[in-house]
C-alpha cells in the first residue's frame, strides 16, 4: 500500500487486490475515529482485507473499511520494516513500469507469513527480487550470460546470482554472504530490472536497507 495526501482531508493510496491487481481509493476523514482506515494500518505492505465502493463513470473509488487480515506484527522490528519498505517500493516500480505479474499479491503474501515467523530473513529481499524475474516472464539465462553482463552487473555478482538461484527455498534463506555482498548481489538484480522493465527507476529505500544487513 502507497498513500498520498488529497485535498478533501483523506488520502490517496495504492492498494494491491488479489482478484483486481492495483486499485488506488480515496480514505477520507483519516484523522477522524470513524475512518475508513486507521492510522496504524497506514506503513507498506500491511496486510488488510477491503471494503470500498467502485465509483461511477471516472469517479474515485472510495474505501468502506478495512482490518488486518493477519495478526503479524512487522511494524516493531525496525530490521523487518525495512524490509518491507524495500519491497514496497521495488513493488511500486513494477506497477508504474505497467508491466503486470500476476502472482505479484502470492508472492508478498509468503513473504508477510515468512517474515512473521522465520529468523533467517537477511536474504528475503534476494529472494523477493529472484522471484519477480521468475513471475514476470523475465528470468536470466545464466547458460548465456551476456545479457546479464550488458546490463552492468559484475561477472562475479553474475555467478552468485546464479548459485543462488539454483537453491531450494532453505538454501536461499541460509545463503551465506557478507552485507556487503547481498548488497551488491541485490544492485545487481535492480540493474537487471531496470533494464528490462521500462520507467522502472531507482529504489531509493536500497542504501537504508544496506546499512541493516
Amino acid at each position: 500500500m502507497r498513500k498520498t495526501p488529497y485535498k478533501e482531508g483523506g488520502i490517496l493510496a495504492l492498494f494491491l487486490t488479489k482478484e483486481h491487481g492495483v486499485v488506488s481509493l480515496l480514505a477520507q476523514g483519516i484523522h477522524r475515529k470513524s475512518a475508513p482506515i486507521r492510522a496504524a494500518y497506514l506503513t507498506p505492505l500491511s496486510h488488510l482485507e477491503i471494503v470500498y465502493y467502485r465509483g461511477r463513470g471516472e469517479g474515485l473509488r472510495r474505501l468502506k473499511e478495512s482490518r488486518p487480515a493477519s495478526v503479524a506484527d512487522l511494524a516493531m522490528n525496525p530490521v523487518k520494516q525495512s524490509i518491507l519498505f524495500f519491497l514496497a517500493d521495488v513493488c511500486a516500480r513494477v506497477t508504474q513500469s505497467g508491466h503486470h505479474a500476476d502472482g505479484l499479491y502470492n508472492e508478498l503474501i509468503f513473504i508477510l507469513e515468512y517474515l512473521h515467523h522465520a529468523t533467517e530473513i537477511a536474504n528475503v529481499p534476494l529472494f523477493f527480487l529472484n522471484r519477480l524475474t521468475v513471475i514476470s516472464g523475465i528470468q536470466p539465462h545464466f547458460n548465456a550470460p551476456d545479457e546479464l553482463l550488458n546490463t552492468g552487473i559484475n561477472p562475479v555478482y553474475v555467478e552468485y546470482w546464479q548459485h543462488f538461484s539454483a537453491l531450494d527455498l532453505e538454501g536461499k534463506m541460509s545463503f551465506e554472504a557478507s552485507g556487503e555482498m547481498r548488497g551488491n548481489l541485490l544492485e545487481g538484480m535492480l540493474l537487471y530490472l531496470r533494464a528490462h522493465l521500462p520507467n522502472f527507476g531507482d529504489i531509493k529505500s536500497l542504501e537504508v536497507l544496506r546499512g541493516l544487513m
